[in-house]
């Protein structure tokens, strides 16, 4: 994975997980230039400025269309190829409730509960 920094990422692959999740901000450490785990060495002035705006935007509405115009070109782009995707699984106790799940597998146990018959 050093060797996959920005703008030196010849013919390798590297083997990262990582997440695009809760907040959608989250994606920007894959898409803008520079960034840390902008392995693809990805540059798009428009999904950089789309980035931006987004994360000056108060209307969730507003913010989410172009959180899809960011994911449309993206997709077009295709900086990455995803060749694997783990899926997280977690098993309870029927009757336990109150876990928040997120696709990077950091899950949210504080209001985790179990009912009562």
């Amino acid at each position: 994975m050093s060797y996959a920094t920005f703008t030196n990422n010849k013919a390798q692959i590297t083997c990262f997980t990582g997440a695009w999740s809760f907040p959608a901000s989250s994606v920007r450490i894959y898409l803008n230039p520079g960034a840390v785990n902008n392995r693809a060495s990805y540059v798009n002035d428009t999904v950089t400025e789309l980035l931006q705006k987004a994360s000056t935007t108060v209307d969730v509405k507003e913010r989410e269309a172009i959180y899809w115009q960011v994911q449309e070109i993206v997709a077009e782009d295709l900086p990455y190829i995803n060749v694997m995707c783990i899926v997280f699984g977690v098993g309870a106790l029927k009757g336990v409730e109150g876990v928040n799940l997120f696709g990077d597998g950091i899950f949210d146990y504080r209001y985790v509960r179990m009912l009562l018959d």
